[in-house]
């Protein structure tokens, strides 16, 4: 029996041009065995081929699904059928799939990608002929679209756009086409394929930008505060931490922002404002409070001094859970307690006017000024004085405009990387440069682990207006 890593060196070489040289290890056994592989993802591909679209199928696939392993028998039909295997697996034109859950509202994330590659591709790479394929609510639609993307309209770049389906049920069929594949999420569902690229906000690089700037500063000790709604930012953090020695996390906290009460508990926790914290202090002024006939209730939280074993509080919850927290810290006399965010932190609420105890903090972003932006998606109505807000409405749908100009651009440049080969030509998308723009900053496109490298922006809060102090 051939292994998996056999096929996989055989793919290798049937893929590139120097595969010729390599001929005389054709043999009737491999032959077999790599056009079984090369043929099952279009053959799964065809049998979820609506019937009216596979009289369309491109002759070339038409060829693959009609031939057969027996071709390997004869010298001649194996040497044949090697040159056109060579065909399948090349890259041969400009075609982009999008394939993304568009639905009938034109104002969601799937349209505003749509909208902001077809707009970058017309003005910037007519060549490309752009294609996007509705994937509708489940997988089996998916697998439709796909086909129909595959077969049909003979597809070369796929690009996973938002949308309900499952990347980890289609990471399989995806892996084994062996085209290059850009995945618009934060989440690729464990799509680790050589051929799958992540084009995101990258949110390891935010929580680096962050932890790089409190070590500048000097917070070495770190309160991390935290619901569920932030816990993948506070894992990226966490996981960072290891390239940080001299940064440590000295206590944790999580409140719950469905109940009211939950961030009193997290501020006495913080503070060790309970008596469990302090003891000693807690007996004697429980003492005192026995020996006062007038005293109804005893709370030794509002008599007990804070104590801060903290130099930076992180807390990467939205503006109102972040305005609650710091309500909470003025009720129990915190005093200055200095605190960092994330980009959940963006809003013109916030700082107009700012509270006293948020005075220098600061948040990560990965959006900067708005003026920043690319030209395409700059249609915005900007405070001529401070670009620092847009509306509440366009944030989301900047965001992704942003996204699908991105993945745009890496893909119009990948088009004029000179290979025909499909594993050239991801070794050679995932060392791609790019030059510096007024977003993006030059130097490599992607990361080791293919996910998009995407610039941090850090804001300090002002009042009424935020001031960005630096970009990593």
């Amino acid at each position: 029996m051939v292994s998996f890593i056999n096929i996989f060196f055989l793919l290798v070489m049937i893929s590139t041009p120097s595969f010729a040289v390599s001929k005389n290890k054709w043999t009737t056994d491999k032959c077999k065995m790599v056009f079984n592989y090369v043929k099952k993802p279009y053959l799964k591909l065809y049998k979820h081929l609506l019937i009216e679209k596979r009289k369309k199928i491109h002759p070339r696939y038409k060829k693959l699904l009609k031939s057969n392993k027996n071709l390997c028998n004869d010298p001649k039909s194996r040497k044949d059928l090697r040159l056109f295997l060579e065909e399948i697996l090349a890259m041969r034109n400009n075609h982009v799939g999008l394939m993304s859950q568009l639905g009938g509202d034109t104002n969601t994330p799937a349209h505003n990608v749509y909208s902001s590659m077809s707009s970058y591709f017309q003005n910037n790479n007519p060549k490309v002929k752009f294609n996007v394929l509705d994937t509708g609510y489940d997988f089996s639609s998916f697998l439709r679209q796909l086909a129909l993307a595959v077969l049909v309209l003979d597809v070369n770049y796929i690009v996973l756009g938002p949308g309900k389906y499952s990347i980890h049920q289609a990471k399989k069929i995806l892996h084994q086409l062996r085209l290059p594949t850009f995945v618009l999420s934060n989440d690729n569902g464990g799509f680790q394929s050589k051929f799958s690229f992540q084009v995101f906000p990258n949110l390891d690089q935010m929580t680096k930008t962050l932890l790089i700037e409190l070590e500048l500063q000097k917070k070495y000790r770190l309160s991390l505060v935290s619901s569920r709604l932030s816990s993948i930012f506070m894992q990226s953090l966490k996981n960072n931490l290891k390239y940080f020695p001299k940064l440590s996390v000295v206590s944790e906290h999580e409140f719950n922002p469905d109940e009211y009460q939950s961030m009193d508990k997290t501020v006495r926790s913080l503070l060790k404002l309970n008596p469990e914290d302090q003891p000693i202090e807690y007996k004697k002024l429980a003492l005192l409070e026995s020996n006062n006939t007038k005293a109804k209730t005893f709370d030794a939280a509002f008599q007990l001094e804070a104590i801060k074993e903290f130099d930076v509080v992180v807390f990467p919850g939205n503006f109102k859970n972040l305005k609650h927290f710091t309500r909470t810290l003025k009720y129990f006399r915190s005093g200055p307690v200095q605190i960092v965010g994330s980009q959940k932190w963006r809003s013109k609420e916030l700082v107009n006017p700012l509270p006293k105890i948020l005075e220098n903090s600061y948040f990560v972003d990965y959006v900067g000024y708005y003026n920043m932006l690319p030209k395409n998606i700059s249609d915005y109505q900007l405070d001529q004085k401070d670009h620092s807000f847009v509306g509440a409405s366009d944030v989301s749908n900047i965001d992704f405009k942003l996204i699908g100009t991105r993945a745009a651009e890496i893909i119009s440049q990948a088009t004029n990387l000179q290979s025909s080969s499909r594993t050239i030509k991801v070794g050679l998308i995932h060392k791609m440069s790019h030059s510096k723009s007024n977003f993006f900053k030059a130097g490599r496109v992607f990361s080791e682990n293919r996910k998009s490298n995407w610039p941090a922006f850090m804001f300090k809060l002002t009042d009424k207006k935020l001031n960005l102090f630096r970009i990593r």
